[in-house]
């Protein structure tokens, strides 16, 4: 997932001042799939430390939920934004989706707090949200 985020931050990078931003299309439906997989992993994750009073005292379950939870807004926001038509983008030679202002704000922000929470679960508590 971790991949899949930076290469979303590295196509967000060029930032206009236009009222919308444009985002791959292959990059949309590679992070869409991505993510999907690691709410699968999370949610799987989830249902393994539950039941465990040391993964509450220890934090890990209020992590787990807070990426299930960003998971699930940010799936939200992929789904709405490729479910409108793309264009082909002659400065760019690929297919784009034209982001509202207001959609880029906010899969930057799920992305910069996903991101925290896959860094934080694989360096303080060894856990990976990677299919290996």
């Amino acid at each position: 997932m971790l991949v899949v985020f930076q290469s979303y931050k590295n196509c967000l990078m060029t930032e206009n001042n236009k009222g919308s931003q444009p985002y791959s299309k292959a990059i949309a439906n590679a992070t869409l799939l991505e993510s999907k997989n690691t709410q699968k992993v999370v949610s799987y994750l989830l249902r393994e430390h539950v039941p465990e009073q040391r993964s509450w005292d220890y934090g890990i379950n209020d992590l787990l939920c807070d990426y299930y939870v960003n998971l699930k807004h940010f799936i939200t926001l992929l789904v709405e934004i490729t479910s409108h038509g793309s264009f082909y983008d002659e400065d760019r030679d690929e297919e784009v989706y034209e982001v509202p202002m207001k959609y880029y704000l906010l899969i930057k922000t799920y992305t910069k707090m996903m991101s925290h929470c896959e860094l934080e679960l694989k360096y303080t508590h060894g856990i990976s949200t990677m299919i290996h």
